[in-house]
């Protein structure tokens, strides 16, 4: 396994873990936390700024397609560039019908999902090694 591979899994898969296991416990205040960031304008700018210069940084150091965690966080760091390049470009109007096209109530399986890639990228990191 590459090294930037072992690092970038190491770092992602405990703040996934953090992030999927909000979503699973918090989904009230998630979905609050959500709306709220929709109806700010300059949140969303911000955000998308941040997750758009940590998706260039991921892709840019990590541009691998060999192995399956390789390709998890390549993919994350390339979604994390659309997003981010959305959240920058796009109008208050636009985010508001794309999100209430999005159902806030299937943040079950999307932190089921998160914390599933979480899991999977801690172990690669922490104790593939070992095997």
């Amino acid at each position: 396994m590459q090294m930037n591979t072992l690092f970038l899994s190491q770092l992602m898969g405990p703040v996934m873990a953090v992030i999927g296991l909000a979503m699973l416990i918090r989904q009230k205040d998630m979905k609050k936390l959500i709306k709220n960031m929709i109806d700010n304008p300059l949140t969303l700018f911000i955000n998308g700024i941040v997750e758009l210069a940590a998706g260039i940084s991921i892709v840019l150091y990590h541009n691998l397609w060999n192995t399956l965690a390789a390709v998890i966080i390549t993919t994350i760091g390339w979604l994390m560039i659309m997003e981010g390049a959305f959240g920058v470009l796009a109008s208050k109007g636009n985010i508001k019908k794309i999100t209430h096209s999005f159902n806030l109530g299937t943040l079950n399986p999307f932190g089921l999902i998160v914390l599933v890639l979480a899991g999977f990228l801690v172990w690669n990191g922490y104790f593939a090694f070992l095997i």
